[in-house]
């Protein structure tokens, strides 16, 4: 079996202490445990012990950048392995990663026998991407009976580029033929073969590193995660369920096992979440878990306490005010919710707060006062200026405000002239005020800037196929911009539509019902419905437009198409 490495059990206890990556205190007497005694396990010259007796004064006095230089070149003038090792140490704790790799392949070669510098360069050699020098080190781990690093490497990102895994995996079988039973080459030989996509042998692999060790926790999670991926969560759930059983005092893996529950069994998840919190109830991760279990399960009550909770904490609180302005959105509470969204200052709640505040302002005929805080926003958030325009019109055009909301754009064209999805929008704006022109105009622009739009390829081509000019072009739009969205509904619909315009009705109706039944909606419905009736299939097409009159009932669209049509 192989004897585990303990990175930190061999690092000096003041290293270990402020070795998380923050900046060490200027004093410290201990941190390179008196690196210049602990190196003369023989005679050095003068001007090496001086160095050394340098690097050690520039430790104790927190100059590391200085005792790093002097370890780094007295570890290569002495090739002494005790130097060496402190060297690689300091440069571990400073983050100098290439100091670091640098040193800790001379103290491998140094000390060959040593499990510890091989670790401990393989890793930084799986940081810098380079599997196949890393996996030289774990080969000598592998020879030194120690633990290897066959699954860091299998699981890096260099290993996801095909070749280089599909190598990998070619070299990690041939050496499973001499370790069959090493469960660090089947476990990385099993994420391998997932980043390859085949999760069924990727399964086998762990599972026979779990006939070797049943209790392996790494190939019990592994199993764990394959399982879910696979489609098999009621099966995942078991095996994390056994893990529990067999650690149940273990927060970290009771905290897997309830967010793996909260994707099947939100109910059981939030016991698992609320068996957590009789240890420590302000937790803010485990306060925030509860929090969105309790809102999803709409117990209100409870998810307002513990949001209020994390605002007291100061942890969370974007995340915390927006489901609170939810609930109280819910609960008509409308004055209330909009102060809640209004205090999500960051993060991913920010732009949705902004358009629930919108929007409620909007509703509740406070439309100035909203226009006046979003433009408060874009002046304290520059960065979303584009995002908070594009907000603010679209609000307006779903309150049927259609002249306010190109209004909103003509400024942020005005003010971010370069912004292409500014122009797109107002495109849309203006076609439905009629002004197709304007609209094709800027459209083209658009394309001008982004000829791979697919979304403008898309809106042009049905532009100029609804007004039944330019179709020779509509349909080369069109086509291109299904090339590269194949499975978008609304180019879809927009090939079916184009189709119709040219005369070909059957292809037409084929193309339009894939449309509908991806996204059934209205206006698909409109589209379809009149292609039928124009083919002589008047049931069919009375069918189609009361489905989307079910989806719509107040569809203009299909009321409008069939008045048409029908003439009544």
């Amino acid at each position: 079996m192989a004897k585990p490495i303990s990175i930190l059990h061999w690092l000096p206890i003041s290293l270990a202490i402020g070795g998380c990556g923050l900046h060490p205190e200027p004093a410290q007497p201990d941190v390179a445990a008196n690196p210049a005694t602990s190196a003369a396990t023989r005679p050095f010259p003068v001007d090496t012990l001086y160095s050394l007796l340098v690097a050690e004064t520039a430790v104790n006095r927190g100059q590391l950048d200085i005792a790093l230089a002097n370890y780094y070149q007295q570890a290569y003038q002495t090739r002494d392995s005790n130097v060496t090792r402190q060297g690689t140490l300091l440069a571990q704790h400073m983050g100098a990663a290439q100091a670091a790799l640098d040193l800790a392949l001379l103290w491998s070669d140094l000390d060959p026998e040593n499990p510890e510098p091989a670790y401990l360069a393989g890793q930084y050699l799986i940081a810098f991407q380079r599997p196949d020098l890393a996996m030289q080190q774990s080969r000598r781990l592998l020879d030194l009976d120690a633990q290897t690093l066959y699954v860091g490497i299998a699981s890096s990102p260099a290993a996801k580029d095909k070749n280089t895994g599909a190598q990998l995996l070619k070299e990690y079988r041939e050496l499973l033929q001499q370790h069959p039973e090493n469960i660090d080459l089947l476990l990385g030989q099993a994420a391998l073969l997932e980043s390859q996509g085949d999760l069924a042998d990727s399964l086998t692999s762990i599972e026979k590193a779990r006939d070797i060790d049943d209790k392996n926790l790494q190939a019990r999670l592994f199993e764990v995660d394959i399982l879910y991926k696979s489609g098999r969560p009621d099966k995942a759930i078991h095996r994390m369920a056994d893990i529990i059983k067999d650690d149940p005092e273990n927060s970290r893996l009771r905290l897997q096992y309830a967010r793996l529950l909260s994707e099947q069994d939100l109910a059981k998840a939030l016991e698992q979440f609320d068996y957590l919190a009789r240890s420590n109830s302000m937790e803010p991760d485990l306060l925030l878990a509860r929090a969105m279990a309790n809102y999803q399960l709409n117990r209100q009550v409870e998810a307002q306490d513990q949001f209020e909770q994390l605002i007291f904490l100061k942890k969370y609180t974007d995340t915390a005010y927006f489901y609170m302005g939810e609930i109280a959105r819910s609960n008509k509470k409308t004055d209330m919710a909009i102060e809640y969204y209004r205090r999500v200052e960051d993060g991913n709640e920010y732009l949705p707060a902004a358009v629930r505040s919108f929007d409620l302002l909007v509703s509740e005929n406070k439309r100035m006062e909203g226009q006046q805080w979003l433009t408060a926003q874009r002046k304290s958030h520059p960065d979303l200026s584009i995002r908070l325009y594009l907000i603010e019109a679209d609000v307006l055009l779903q309150q049927g405000d259609l002249a306010r909301s190109l209004a909103a754009l003509n400024e942020g064209i005005q003010k971010h002239p370069e912004q292409i999805e500014l122009y797109y929008a107002r495109s849309l704006i203006l076609e439905k005020q009629g002004d197709t022109r304007s609209a094709e105009t800027d459209l083209r622009f658009v394309l001008a800037a982004q000829p791979d739009n697919a979304s403008a390829l898309n809106a042009l081509g049905y532009l100029l196929a609804d007004n039944n000019t330019n179709l020779d072009e509509a349909y080369r739009l069109i086509n291109k911009a299904q090339a590269l969205r194949p499975e978008d509904p609304a180019i879809m619909d927009s090939m079916g539509w184009i189709l119709y315009r040219q005369g070909h009705n059957e292809e037409a109706i084929l193309r339009l019902q894939r449309a509908f039944d991806l996204d059934p909606n209205d206006e698909i419905a409109a589209h379809l419905g009149e292609v039928l009736w124009a083919n002589q299939q008047q049931r069919d097409a009375e069918s189609i437009w009361k489905k989307g009159l079910k989806i719509k009932p107040d569809s203009e669209l299909i009321h409008n198409t069939r008045k048409r049509l029908q003439g009544s």
